[in-house]
């Protein structure tokens, strides 16, 4: 062996901290790209959940007041004593107290969902992401209809207000 030189075990040592120390820092800012990731997931899937409650909670609640002319009575906009439950009834004027339509709104606080169901047939969720104990809160007194909606998802937390003004036209 004319004049080949090897590799010492201290120069095997050195090149194998220096990979060991770049391998931990690349894992490390994969873990916290990872957790950058999951974060912007739940931020994206509260914000959807609220803004999805949020449409189609003010579509219905203006929509029954577009049909039905009026004020609110307490029969066509039914909030649940726990606030978990709001049931729109849309009116047929030309029929005195005939409903045409019904609309309810339940929290199930089990899975944090929303449900939207019409005339008692097939539900659709319209959220999947509510805080425990109280996802949502529904308040309606004369004059007004407001929701508290709640989202979380892991770490993350948003709420937002729908307040709609009920007024006669």
């Amino acid at each position: 062996m004319n004049g080949e030189r090897g590799s010492s075990v201290v120069e095997l040592i050195v090149g194998m901290t220096l990979a060991a120390v770049l391998l931990t820092a690349v894992l490390g800012l994969a873990q916290i790209a990872s957790r950058t990731v999951v974060q912007g997931s739940s931020i994206l899937d509260t914000s959807s959940d609220i803004r999805n409650t949020v449409k189609w909670l003010s579509k219905d609640v203006q929509h029954g007041l577009n049909v039905n002319n009026a004020l609110f009575s307490d029969s066509e906009l039914g909030v649940s004593t726990d606030g978990t439950t709001l049931n729109i009834a849309f009116r047929d004027y030309s029929q005195p107290g005939a409903i045409t339509s019904t609309l309810t709104y339940t929290y199930l606080p089990a899975n944090g969902s929303l449900s939207r169901t019409q005339d008692g047939g097939t539900s659709v969720i319209v959220a999947r992401h509510l805080a425990e104990p109280q996802g949502i809160w529904f308040e309606s007194s004369a004059g007004s209809f407001t929701a508290t909606i709640t989202s979380t998802m892991n770490a993350y937390t948003r709420t937002q207000v729908l307040r709609l003004g009920l007024r006669e036209n």
